[in-house]
């Protein structure tokens, strides 16, 4: 099975803490497991098999894709934040 899932963060002693949200799993490996680059934030396509993580790849059309959703959502805070109906 071929699963979502983006890096979360690392941990203390080299691990990536992956979350697949679809699943609701979390998985934890070590950093030498990951695609060469990978950084928290980076979305990830895992293969499954019998609840045992045996393949990682990067996912850079989705990585690329959220960075964008991520940036468009900031730049339309920034403008509302600017336009306050409060006083100062």
């Amino acid at each position: 099975m071929i699963i979502e899932a983006m890096i979360d963060r690392f941990s203390d002693n080299n691990q990536a803490v992956i979350l697949a949200e679809k699943t609701g799993k979390e998985f934890v490996v070590h950093q030498s497991k990951l695609p060469e680059g990978a950084k928290p934030g980076d979305y990830l396509q895992l293969k499954v098999s019998k609840e045992v993580l045996t393949e990682i790849t990067f996912d850079k059309m989705k990585t690329e894709e959220r960075k964008r959703q991520v940036s468009s959502a900031f730049e339309r805070l920034k403008q509302r934040e600017s336009k306050s109906m409060f006083r100062k």
